[in-house]
């Protein structure tokens, strides 16, 4: 039995092998979601090793980001509502994710496409969920949570300044 017929009997996606994974990212955020083929390399590459749901780093539509208003508070960043939300946890019944709506806030910087890999190191850091891109602005937004956002915002501040990149707050919110 090959490794595809035996992962599909497998109801805990984190048992399946590397090559199921990718074939599940294809099925969800099809070949190149980005249409940038060092981020969507980095995109599979979290998929395929992650052991847990937290782990998760996707490629997430910008239109999936809906009331998007100005922050009069902070300069350069805007509020929004992620409306498919992040990755919560593994539905065997569906064999898909179960996901939680989130209150988001953009952060405006510079995108190196360098400095992505940077990133991916510092994600359990600062609870990553993903990228996308701003169609207007063409920048790259990256995903975070918001828990212990407030604490670490000068630690994230630094890095995004040296990274030059998006940042996208992530507030908890109830479905």
């Amino acid at each position: 039995m090959d490794d595809d017929t035996r992962c599909k009997f497998k109801s805990n996606f984190f048992n399946w092998c590397d090559a199921c994974k990718l074939n599940h990212f294809k099925l969800n955020y099809d070949k190149s979601p980005s249409g940038n083929n060092e981020i969507d390399n980095g995109l599979k590459y979290c998929y395929s090793k992650s052991g847990l749901s937290e782990e998760f780093i996707e490629w997430i539509p910008y239109k999936e980001f809906k009331d998007i208003t100005h922050n009069v508070i902070i300069k350069e960043t805007f509020s929004a509502l992620w409306s498919k939300g992040c990755i919560c946890d593994w539905n065997k019944d569906k064999f898909n994710w179960n996901r939680k709506i989130k209150k988001v806030v953009l952060v405006n910087f510079k995108y190196n496409i360098v400095d992505f890999y940077g990133v991916l190191k510092e994600k359990e850091k600062y609870k990553l969920y993903g990228i996308s891109k701003d169609l207007t602005s063409h920048s790259y937004v990256l995903v975070f949570d918001d828990e212990g956002y407030n604490q670490n915002l000068l630690e994230i501040m630094k890095l995004t300044r040296f990274l030059n990149i998006i940042i996208v707050k992530v507030d908890h919110q109830e479905n």
